[in-house]
C-alpha cells in the first residue's frame, strides 16, 4: 500500500445549539427537515470565511486567485480544486463529507408559522408547519486534506467553529438557526485512516460475491452525451459504476486497479433531484441523481483490494464526489453516525 504522507483526515462531533431548518421538501402544509446537511452547505461557508478572513484583496476579473503573489500562503486558495502536478496531481485537496445527525429522524419538531395567499378578492390565512430539528442533538461529518492543503487544517478548524457559532448552517440562519459548537475533534494520519475507516468496516466483505449499499444524498453519474444515468437499468451504468469507483481508488491509493466484474445491480433505487444553494451564483441550483439502495453481484469473490474500493466510496463517486454527493454507505451502517 502507498502512503500518502501529506494527508490528514478529520471527525468533527458536535451539538445544535439552536434549531435547524434542513431540506425543503414540501408536501400539503408542512415543509419537512432531512436528517442530514450535505458537505457543500458546510464547504461553503468555511471557505467563505476563510477568504474573507486571510485574503487582503478580494479576487477580481483583473486579479485572480491564481495570479496572486500570496497565493501560496493562502489557506481559501490552496483548499480549492486539485494540484496539478506531482504525487497529488487530480487529487482533491479538500473532501467534506455530509453532515449526518443522531437519531434525528425521532426527534424532528415542528413549529406553525401563518401562511397568506390571496384567492380572488379574499385573502386566505393559514398555518404552514416548518420541521426543524431542535438544539441539543450531536452530529459529525468528516473532512480530508491532501498535498498542500494539509499545511492549512488549524484554519480550516477555525472556519469551522467561527462560521458553526456566529452565521450557522443550513436554512434561516438569519433568524438564528443552525448554530452549534464543536465537542471535539479526531485526527488521523493516512495508515489510521485506513485502517478505521476503510479496512476494518470492509473486512467482512473478503470472499463475499454481494455487497449492499445506500447512497447518500444522491449519486449523479453522467452519461458519454454529459446526461445523468436516472436508472440502473439504463445501458452502460455497470460500466460506468464500476469506472467511478476505480477512479476513487486511484485518487487515495495511487493505483491503478481493475475490481471484479460487476454481474447484476439491482435494489430499490430510483432518480430524483435535489435544490441546493450556491453562493458564488447566489441562486437555487437544482440537482438530478440515483437515490436509494443498490445491491451489487460481482462475478467473483472479493479481496481486500476490491473491499477497499468500496471502502473508499464511502467518500463520493460521481459528479460534486467532494462535496458530500455519491456516497456510497454499507447498508448495515444505516443513517446513524
Amino acid at each position: 500500500m502507498k502512503v500518502l504522507n501529506e494527508f490528514v483526515h478529520l471527525r468533527f462531533k458536535g451539538v445544535t445549539t439552536s434549531p435547524w431548518s434542513i431540506g425543503r421538501r414540501s408536501h400539503s402544509d408542512v415543509i419537512y427537515c432531512q436528517n442530514y446537511l450535505w458537505g457543500r452547505a458546510v464547504r461553503g461557508p468555511v471557505l467563505n470565511y476563510l477568504l474573507k478572513v486571510f485574503c487582503p484583496n478580494l479576487p477580481t476579473k483583473k486579479l485572480p486567485c491564481d495570479r496572486c503573489s500570496l497565493s501560496k500562503e493562502c489557506p481559501f486558495y490552496n483548499l480549492y480544486g486539485a494540484d496539478k502536478e506531482g504525487s497529488y496531481k487530480d487529487t482533491p485537496k479538500l473532501i467534506v463529507t455530509s453532515l449526518t445527525f443522531k437519531d434525528a429522524n425521532s426527534i424532528f419538531q415542528r413549529i406553525p408559522l401563518i401562511s397568506r395567499s390571496v384567492l380572488s378578492n379574499s385573502v386566505a390565512l393559514g398555518p404552514v408547519f416548518i420541521e426543524f430539528i431542535p438544539p441539543g442533538v450531536e452530529f459529525e461529518f468528516e473532512v480530508i486534506f491532501t498535498g498542500e492543503a494539509t499545511r492549512f487544517v488549524e484554519q480550516f478548524k477555525e472556519g469551522v467553529r467561527a462560521t458553526l457559532a456566529l452565521t450557522g448552517w443550513g436554512g434561516q440562519c438569519s433568524r438564528g438557526y443552525g448554530r452549534g459548537k464543536i465537542l471535539g475533534v479526531e485526527e488521523r494520519d493516512f495508515e489510521d485512516w485506513v485502517s478505521d475507516f476503510i479496512d476494518s468496516p470492509t473486512e467482512h466483505l473478503i470472499g463475499s460475491r454481494e455487497v449492499e449499499l445506500s447512497i447518500h444524498p444522491i449519486m449523479i453519474l453522467l452519461k458519454d452525451n454529459g446526461e445523468p444515468y436516472t436508472s440502473i437499468l439504463e445501458d452502460d451504468f455497470r460500466r460506468k459504476l464500476r469506472n467511478s469507483m476505480q477512479e476513487r481508488y486511484w485518487q487515495f491509493f495511487k493505483e491503478n486497479y481493475h475490481m471484479k466484474s460487476i454481474k447484476t445491480i439491482s435494489g430499490p433505487c430510483y432518480f430524483t433531484k435535489v435544490r441546493v444553494w450556491s453562493r458564488k451564483e447566489s441562486k437555487e441550483l437544482t440537482f438530478g441523481g440515483l437515490a436509494g439502495e443498490m445491491k451489487i453481484e460481482f462475478r467473483e469473490p472479493l479481496n481486500q483490494k476490491d473491499a477497499r474500493v468500496i471502502g473508499v466510496c464511502r467518500y463520493g463517486v460521481g459528479r460534486y464526489k467532494n462535496q458530500g454527493f455519491g456516497s456510497l454507505r454499507l447498508k448495515m451502517e444505516g443513517e446513524t453516525m
